[in-house]
């Protein structure tokens, strides 16, 4: 195994992981918002779409990454790691303001 591919596999199993992270941060908020009423359950309802798109893209990220070529995986990894790096603060920062709803 080359290392390109080393890499990629590397950074396929990275983003796996990080994925399976922000989808149980989710799971548990919802199940947080479930419990609410009111105001805080509408802001949180507000926000979900947003929170599921972000991590549907980053779900399409990946499956690119996996799709891609080994051999073009050197020409391609930088811009596939800072997309994976924007998306992922992206979706903290709104997981962290919809958290904030129940502080």
């Amino acid at each position: 195994m080359g290392a390109a591919k080393s890499t990629k596999d590397e950074y396929i199993d990275k983003a796996k992981q990080q994925i399976e992270e922000l989808k149980g941060d989710l799971e548990s908020l919802q199940a947080k918002a479930a419990e609410a009423t009111g105001d805080l359950k509408l802001k949180f309802e507000e926000h979900l779409p947003e929170l599921q798109a972000k991590l549907k893209e980053g779900e399409a990220k990946l499956e690119e990454a996996i799709a891609s070529a080994d051999h073009l995986w050197d020409e391609i990894k930088d811009e596939a790691e800072e997309k994976w790096s924007g998306l992922q603060e992206g979706f903290k920062d709104s997981l962290t303001k919809v958290k904030s709803f129940f502080s």
